[in-house]
């Protein structure tokens, strides 16, 4: 329902799309109505842009960290308060909205302990903030890649998906992100082909030899996705944008991990996907072709940390 109201408002406007300004919008109110239940005003919501970019700042010093610290504890009091109000009313609670407040509210900890109301707070801004800005990042860069001359099959493909999607009859967000296997694909290849992470960080617990180098404790380690998603021998043809290698079983699943590895990974990346997958199922359905708008700069300007995501400066316009 958000994905056809935002691109329908889209549809109906008749201006540029800001492939990370405009796509960070919806991502972050649709992801906070499905953790929190419901869709802050809009002075939270720019608590949330501060926050994340906190997250960019040199050191605790820095004026960007402390207002990210400041946006942090204003959004978990607001989660909270929202939160308290609703567990007051056992009826409230089971609501189909407030799913994952129930779940989080019945949570325990790794000692057996249930989750504390400031825990379940912290929970929730957490999980809408790493989910946005990774559903935000693949749908921003999936219409730029598939928009671009050199991709134009692929992007007949995914329209033919797209619109077989939309053709069914009673077709709901579940299926349509369980049949719609091509334009999954193409979210992994995006994934794969430009990656929105630099790998998790883990620090090395011992001294070990790992393919032939010594690394003493206490060094820190990652799998990075910017080197492992160019391995020839994992994925044939690495600089080409090629959804297909994933449609079917090989190895290219075995080395592919957008989100990390481990108990650690991402949770983030398949709920991005699936969001994905039926963003672009309305998008490809309602307009033909998108170009960059006038005065925009032929190398796609990005930000880098903590995510890769499009600037928000950036847009396209749509034709129907």
């Amino acid at each position: 329902m958000r994905t056809e109201e935002f691109v329908n408002k889209l549809e109906q406007r008749k201006v540029p799309l800001f492939l990370g300004k405009d796509i960070k919008r919806f991502a972050l109110k649709t992801l906070f109505y499905l953790f929190l239940g419901k869709v802050p005003k809009d002075s939270i919501i720019e608590e949330m842009y501060l926050y994340n970019a906190g997250l960019l700042s040199l050191g605790k010093f820095d004026p960007t960290f402390k207002k990210g610290e400041s946006a942090l504890e204003k959004l978990t009091q607001y989660v909270l308060e929202y939160y308290l109000e609703i567990k007051k009313d056992e009826a409230k609670l089971n609501a189909p909205e407030h799913f994952f407040l129930k779940q989080y509210s019945e949570a325990t900890d790794e000692f057996g302990d249930t989750f504390s109301d400031e825990r379940v707070a912290v929970t929730v801004v957490l999980m809408v903030w790493g989910s946005y800005i990774e559903a935000a990042a693949l749908m921003g860069h999936s219409i730029r890649i598939l928009g671009e001359k050199g991709n134009a099959d692929v992007l007949k493909k995914a329209k033919e998906e797209a619109r077989a999607l939309r053709e069914e009859e009673e077709q709901t967000l579940s299926t349509l992100a369980q049949k719609g296997k091509y334009l999954l694909a193409v979210s992994k290849e995006t994934l794969r082909f430009h990656p929105q992470t630099a790998g998790g960080l883990r620090v090395n617990p011992t001294d070990r030899t790992f393919c032939g180098y010594d690394i003493p404790a206490g060094y820190v380690l990652t799998a990075d996705p910017r080197i492992a998603f160019l391995d020839e021998s994992a994925f044939s043809d690495p600089k080409a944008f090629n959804p297909s290698r994933f449609l079917e079983a090989s190895k290219s699943e075995d080395r592919f991990f957008p989100g990390g590895m481990g108990q650690h990974q991402c949770p983030g990346i398949n709920l991005a996907t699936t969001m994905n997958v039926i963003f672009l199922t309305k998008f490809l359905t309602t307009f033909s072709s998108w170009t960059p708008s006038e005065g925009m700069p032929e190398e796609v300007p990005l930000v880098q940390v903590p995510i890769v995501i499009i600037a928000d400066e950036y847009s396209v316009d749509l034709m129907q």
